[in-house]
């Protein structure tokens, strides 16, 4: 009988343990999950606003500009998996993004040979809120060099994913009228 009492005190005991256990563990789950989902969903958010904002054409909706990016990318990796031999595709965007930055280092008419090898004829350039046709961005920028020069420096980080490249780097510039010179650091989306 005693044996029973102690027997029947331990399954209590671990009843107890077992369901403050699951209690804690659902709660943990379950606040993990409620993080993750908020996350996730402001993420998707962000991603929505960004893709609106800068990605769309004209009349296009959010979820069409991702569809298209899709194909895009899907008919990019079919075009890379049948050339073999070859740098990867990110080592040719890094490659690519370091020589234009050479090129920009010689002033407009080195700008202008880079953009028309960077940028598609129907690019979009976001500064701030305005949203330049390539046309009018070449035309701020050569109003820009008559006042400026720009030595755009290292790379501080550059990630690079598909098609699609992350780049901080540094720019001295420097007023021709007053010899007055700044270090700004720059991010990009390209």
């Amino acid at each position: 009988m005693a044996r029973s009492k102690l027997i029947e005190a331990n399954k209590k005991i671990e009843e107890t343990v077992v369901g403050a256990y699951k209690k804690i563990e659902n709660g943990v789950v379950g606040a993990y999950k409620s993080i993750e989902e908020g996350a996730v969903g402001a993420y998707k958010s962000i991603e929505d606003k960004f893709v609106d904002s800068f990605l769309t054409k004209d009349g296009e909706t959010v979820e069409e500009a991702k569809k298209r990016f899709a194909a895009d990318a899907e008919r990019q990796d079919n075009e890379r998996s049948g050339s073999k031999g070859t740098k990867s595709f990110q080592d040719a965007i890094r490659d690519r993004l370091i020589n234009g930055f050479k090129n920009w280092n010689g002033g407009y008419d080195g700008w202008l040979e880079w953009c028309n090898t960077l940028y598609e004829p129907d690019a979009h350039y976001n500064v701030g809120t305005n949203r330049w046709t390539l046309q009018e961005y070449k035309d701020a920028m050569g109003e820009l060099f008559k006042h400026f020069t720009m030595e755009l420096g290292k790379f501080d980080n550059m990630l690079v994913q598909d098609d699609w490249c992350a780049i901080r780097y540094s720019v001295k510039i420097k007023n021709l009228h007053t010899g007055e010179e700044i270090l700004q650091h720059t991010m990009e989306f390209v």
